[in-house]
C-alpha cells in the first residue's frame, strides 16, 4: 500500500471527526465574515518638491560641516502621521476618538520611484473617511507653510547675528596675517627658501675661494719676511705702509665693495650689471692701493745696511710686494670674516622658514574660512528675507480624497477560501491526531504486525445483507439473522468462510485438523459469530461438524441459534444430562453443544478429564469439531482448551482490539506453547483498503454469476 492510499484509508476512517472540524471552521470564517460591516478606504496624494530648498537651517548647518538632513520623503510621511496632525483633525471634525487610535487606520505610503505620498484612511463611513483624509491633507500643508516660516525667521535671526561677528573675524584674521608678514618679512616663503639655498650654496664656494687667497697672502707674506731675515727697518716700513691714513682708506673702501659685492653675488648671477660694476670699483681700488703702495716706498729713508746688497730696482720691487700681500691678506680676513657673518645669517633665516610657514599656513587658513563663511552668509540673507514672506511650502496636495465606493472588506470569497484551506488543514491534522494517538487495530495488516501469525482470512462488514439462516427445532421453523453463511450458490459471505477453511486445510496437510478452538483478544470481536458461520459454512461441504460452546462465563451460541441452554457444556461434564441428550442438529450436519448453565467455576470443568475425553471422543465422531472459547485476555480457559485441540484459530475485529491487548495475548500464547493457525480479521470495513475491495470486486463478480444462472434456467425452461 503507497502512502497516498494509506492517507485516504486514514481519511476514510476518520471523515467524521475531519469533517466537523472542517465544517466548524468554514461555518465561524463564514458568520465572521457575513457580520463583519463594510470597510471602506478613502485615498489622496501629496507631492513633496524635494528640489527646493525646505530647510534653510539645515542649509545654514553645512556651513559648520555638520551632517545634513535625512531621507526628506520619510520625514515627510512621519510628520503627517503624527500626534499633532491627529489632534487638530480630531477637532476641526469634532471626532470623539484618542490621536492613537485615530493613528491605527491612517496609513502614509511612499510610491515607489516618485514623490509622492499617499495618504489613506479606513473606516466604516466612506464619506467620513473621505473627509478625514482632505483635512489632515490640509492640515499638514498649512502646518508645513508655517513651519517654513518659523524656520526662515530663526535662519534670518541666526544669519544677521552671526554677520558682524564674521566680518570681525575676517578682519581680525586679515590683520593678524598682515602683522605676521611685517614682522618676519615675508613675501613668498617657498621661494624664498629655494633663493636662500641658492645664496648658501654660492656663499659656501666664495668662504672657500677666499680662504684659498688667504692662504696664498699668508704663504707669500711668510716667504718675503724669510727674505729680509730680521731686520726691523722693513718691518717698520711694512707697518708704515699698513698705518697710512690713505692706504687705510683704501683697504676700508676695498673691503666694503668686497662685502657687497659678495652679497650681490647671492642676488645676481655673474654678468649682471650691479656685479659687473662691483668688480670695476674693485679693480680700481686694487690699482688706487698699488700706487699708493709704491708712493710710499719711494718716499722712505734708505734701507739700512743689514739688508742683503741688492739691485735698487730690485729691493724696491720686493718691499713693494711685501707691502701689498700684507695688505691683500688683511683684506681677504676682513672678506671672510663678513661672508661668514652672512652666511650665519642665511642660516638662521633658513632654519626659521619651516615655523614661519606654519604659522602663515595658519593665518590664511583662518582668514580663508572666515571669508567663506561670510561670504556665504552675505547673499544667503537675502535669500531668507525673501523665503519668509512666501505663502507656499514644500508640499501641495495633487490628488484629493473622493467617496469610496466598494468596500475594501471583508473579502468573502477570499476568507471563505481561506476559512475552507484552514479547515481542510485542521480536519486532516485532527485526523492524523487521532490516528496517532489511536492505539485499536485499524485494518489486517495492523493485526498481521503485531501477532505474527498467517492471515487465514477476512471476513467484511456486510451492508443490507439480507441473508439469513432459518433452522427447524422440535416442529418450529426459527429464522438465525447471525448466520450470513446460506445456502445459495456463489454466496460472497459463504466463500469468505469456506476460503477461510481452505487455508485451514493447507496449513495442516500433515497433520489432520479435526479439533480446533476460535478465541480473541478481548469481547466482541465476533468469535461466537466466527465459530457459528465457519461451523455452517463447512457443513455445507458435507462434512459433519459440532460446535460446542466453552465460553461459560459468557455464552452465546444458545443466542446465535435461539436455543434452550438449560442442559449443555457444564451439565455433560457434570453428569446431570447426557451427551447425546444435550447436542442439538441445527441443520444438515451440524450439531450444537450450547454452553449449558453457567457453573461457579468454569475453569474447573474446563480442566478436567472429562472435558479432554469429551473432546477426544467428538473428533472420532465428528468429521470437524469447533470449539467456542473466551477470550484469551479474560480468562486461562482457552489455554487448556487449546491443548486439547490441534490448534487455535484467533478472531480479531478492528476498532475493538487495539496493540496492547493484542501484544498481552501473544505473549499468553506464545508461553503457552499453543499452535496458533493464523488469524481470522472479522469485519473490514472500506477503510481497511484492499481488503474490502477485493470483497467487493468478488460480491459483484458472484452476483452477476448468480443472475446469468437464474436466466439461463429461465430460458431452459
Amino acid at each position: 500500500m503507497d502512502e497516498f492510499t494509506q492517507y485516504w484509508f486514514i481519511f476514510k476512517r476518520r471523515w467524521l471527526p475531519a469533517s466537523l472540524v472542517f465544517t466548524l471552521v468554514l461555518g465561524v470564517t463564514a458568520l465572521v465574515t457575513f457580520q463583519q460591516k463594510p470597510i471602506y478606504q478613502a485615498q489622496g496624494q501629496i507631492l513633496i518638491k524635494k528640489n527646493n530648498s525646505t530647510s534653510l537651517l539645515l542649509n545654514l548647518d553645512k556651513i559648520d560641516g555638520s551632517a545634513g538632513a535625512g531621507n526628506q520623503i520619510n520625514t515627510q510621511a512621519e510628520l503627517i502621521n503624527s500626534i499633532p496632525v491627529a489632534q487638530e483633525t480630531i477637532a476641526t471634525l469634532n471626532l470623539s476618538q484618542k490621536p492613537e487610535s485615530f493613528l491605527k487606520p491612517l496609513k502614509v505610503t511612499n510610491i515607489r520611484s516618485t514623490d509622492i505620498l499617499q495618504v489613506s484612511y479606513t473606516d466604516t463611513d466612506p464619506a467620513k473617511a473621505a473627509k478625514i483624509i482632505n483635512t489632515v491633507m490640509s492640515i499638514y500643508i498649512k502646518s508645513d507653510v508655517n513651519a517654513q516660516r518659523s524656520e526662515a525667521k530663526a535662519a534670518r535671526e541666526f544669519v544677521e547675528k552671526q554677520l558682524p561677528i564674521i566680518e570681525v573675524t575676517v578682519r581680525q584674521a586679515e590683520q593678524d596675517l598682515r602683522k605676521f608678514k611685517e614682522q618676519n618679512k615675508v613675501l613668498d616663503l617657498a621661494g624664498e627658501a629655494t633663493s636662500t639655498t641658492e645664496v648658501l650654496n654660492n656663499l659656501t664656494q666664495q668662504i672657500s675661494e677666499a680662504q684659498s687667497k688667504y692662504a696664498a697672502e699668508t704663504s707669500r707674506v711668510q716667504g718675503l719676511q724669510q727674505l729680509f731675515g730680521n731686520d726691523l727697518n722693513a718691518t717698520v716700513v711694512a707697518a708704515s705702509v699698513g698705518e697710512s691714513p690713505t692706504t687705510q682708506k683704501l683697504l676700508s673702501n676695498l673691503q666694503d665693495i668686497q662685502e657687497k659685492l659678495a652679497t650681490e653675488r647671492t642676488r645676481f648671477q655673474e654678468g649682471h650689471p650691479v656685479i659687473e660694476d662691483l668688480k670695476s670699483k674693485e679693480a680700481n681700488l686694487k690699482a688706487l692701493l698699488q700706487q699708493q703702495l709704491q708712493q710710499t716706498f719711494l718716499g722712505q729713508q734708505p734701507l739700512p745696511n743689514r739688508i742683503v746688497p741688492l739691485a735698487d730696482g730690485v729691493q724696491q720691487s720686493l718691499i713693494t710686494d711685501f707691502a701689498r700681500a700684507s695688505a691683500e691678506r688683511a683684506s681677504l680676513e676682513k672678506q671672510i670674516y663678513a661672508l661668514a657673518n652672512v652666511e650665519a645669517a642665511y642660516r638662521e633665516r633658513i632654519n626659521t622658514l619651516p615655523k614661519l610657514e606654519q604659522q602663515q599656513r595658519e593665518l590664511e587658513r583662518r582668514l580663508k574660512t572666515a571669508q567663506s563663511t561670510y561670504e556665504i552668509l552675505s547673499p544667503k540673507l537675502q535669500e531668507i528675507r525673501v523665503q519668509e514672506n512666501q505663502t507656499v511650502g514644500n508640499a501641495r496636495i495633487v490628488t484629493p480624497a473622493s467617496i469610496p465606493e466598494r468596500a475594501i472588506a471583508p473579502k468573502k470569497a477570499q476568507n471563505l477560501a481561506v476559512g475552507g484551506l484552514l479547515g481542510i488543514l485542521l480536519g486532516i491534522a485532527v485526523a492524523l491526531a487521532l490516528e496517532t494517538t489511536d492505539k485499536s487495530i485499524k485494518d489486517p495488516e495492523d493485526a498481521k504486525r503485531i501477532l505474527g501469525y498467517p492471515l487465514l482470512g477476512t471476513i467484511p462488514i456486510i451492508e443490507h445483507m439480507d441473508s439469513s439462516t432459518t433452522i427447524r427445532f422440535g416442529n418450529q421453523q426459527r429464522i438465525v439473522p447471525s448466520i450470513v453463511v446460506t445456502n445459495t450458490a456463489g454466496s460472497p459471505i459463504s466463500e469468505a468462510y469456506r476460503m477461510i477453511h481452505t487455508s485451514l486445510r493447507f496449513m495442516s496437510l500433515d497433520n489432520q485438523l479435526k479439533v480446533m478452538v476460535i478465541s480473541s483478544s478481548v469481547p466482541k470481536e465476533g468469535k461466537s459469530t466466527t465459530a457459528a458461520n465457519l461451523a455452517v459454512a463447512i457443513s455445507q461441504l458435507g462434512q459433519r461438524v459440532l460446535l460446542i460452546d466453552a465460553d461459560m462465563r459468557k455464552p452465546s451460541q444458545h443466542k446465535i441459534w435461539q436455543l434452550p441452554n438449560e442442559t449443555g457444556l457444564s451439565t455433560v461434564l457434570t453428569g446431570q444430562s447426557d451427551f447425546n441428550d444435550a447436542v442439538v442438529e441445527v441443520m444438515e450436519n451440524l450439531e450444537v453443544l450450547t454452553a449449558g448453565t453457567p457453573p461457579p467455576n468454569p475453569l474447573i470443568l474446563i480442566d478436567s478429564s472429562q472435558m479432554a475425553v469429551l473432546v477426544g471422543q467428538s473428533a472420532q465422531t465428528y468429521d470437524f469439531v469447533i470449539i467456542d472459547s473466551p477470550p484469551v485476555s479474560v480468562a486461562a480457559d482457552t489455554t487448556i482448551l487449546g491443548r486439547m485441540a490441534n490448534g487455535l484459530m484467533f478472531v480479531v475485529r478492528p476498532g475493538v482490539a487495539n496493540s496492547g491487548n493484542l501484544t498481552y495475548c501473544k505473549e499468553i500464547l506464545d508461553q503457552s506453547s499453543q499452535n496458533v493457525l493464523g488469524v481470522v480479521v472479522n469485519g473490514v470495513s472500506r477503510s481497511s483498503g484492499s481488503y474490502y475491495n477485493n470483497y467487493y470486486y468478488y460480491n459483484s463478480y458472484a452476483t452477476q454469476e448468480v443472475e446469468q444462472d437464474e436466466s439461463a434456467t429461465k430460458r431452459s425452461s
